[in-house]
């Protein structure tokens, strides 16, 4: 069967400059993480109420490089999910959606492909709507940018994030113990 590496809270990941790894997060949401990245896992908790997921938490801090997150409202995973991304510099946060967080040289850009992402910087926040990206300066502010406008480097970065999929060929890394227990830092 495919490797699953289990990733503890507070656990430092680390993709090599061609690497890309899946990372289950909890049931019904997922991140695929693209090569040079590095981000840890602080917080993670799936709270049950019998057999039924009740809800669904989960903070990364991204120190570097590109995530792509996939998070599911569908099916069984129905519960509530408070998710967010945390850069240097501002957080990510989404109920349930698709969208790529990227970090490099001190600015965040997240790029929205389904859902809505509440962006926040230390200076203002904005809701970002599928198609748009926003940019988060080292001072913390946030806004809307085109995608042409964006350094190449982040370009290529964020296209590879948009293309790849969730396919079997990648090694999973598990960021969840067993499905019902609780988890919190």
């Amino acid at each position: 069967g495919k490797a699953s590496v289990k990733v503890p809270v507070g656990t430092i990941v680390k993709t090599t400059s061609d690497g890309v790894a899946k990372v289950d997060i909890f049931p019904g949401g997922r991140m695929l993480v693209l090569p040079g990245s590095s981000f840890k896992v602080a917080s993670l908790s799936v709270q049950t109420a019998g057999d039924t997921i009740a809800k669904r938490q989960g903070r990364i801090d991204l120190d570097a490089g590109t995530l792509k997150v996939l998070l599911s409202h569908k099916g069984e995973n129905s519960s509530p999910i408070d998710f967010s991304i945390k850069t240097p510099n501002g957080v990510a946060a989404a109920k349930g959606t698709k969208y790529v967080d990227c970090y490099v040289g001190g600015v965040t850009y997240v790029q929205v492909i389904d859902g809505t992402v509440y962006v926040k910087g230390t200076v203002n926040g904005i809701l970002v709507y599928p198609g748009q990206i926003a940019e988060i300066t080292p001072e913390g502010l946030v806004k809307l940018v085109a995608f042409a406008s964006l350094p190449p480097g982040v370009q290529i970065s964020l296209s590879q994030a948009v293309q790849i999929t969730a396919t079997d060929g990648l090694p999973t890394v598990n960021a969840s113990d067993a499905a019902g227990s609780e988890h919190s830092n």
